[in-house]
């Protein structure tokens, strides 16, 4: 499951991040690559605990 969830992950920082550097290729412009960048990660890194302690209150039975 780790191995899983880690390989998941690394997947995803990688497609950000190519994700990132077509829109450095398509507009030259190093402040649009970084707010790729920024757009792709700061909503892990906000909304991630919360959505943790969310899941957490619930029944996983249910």
């Amino acid at each position: 499951m780790f191995l899983g969830k880690s390989i998941s992950l690394l997947g995803s920082y990688l497609y950000n991040f190519a994700i990132s550097l077509y829109v450095l290729k398509m507009t030259g412009s190093g402040l649009s690559f970084s707010l790729s960048l920024v757009a792709g990660t700061l909503p892990r890194v906000i909304f991630g605990p919360f959505s943790g302690v969310l899941c957490d209150n619930f029944s996983r039975k249910k």
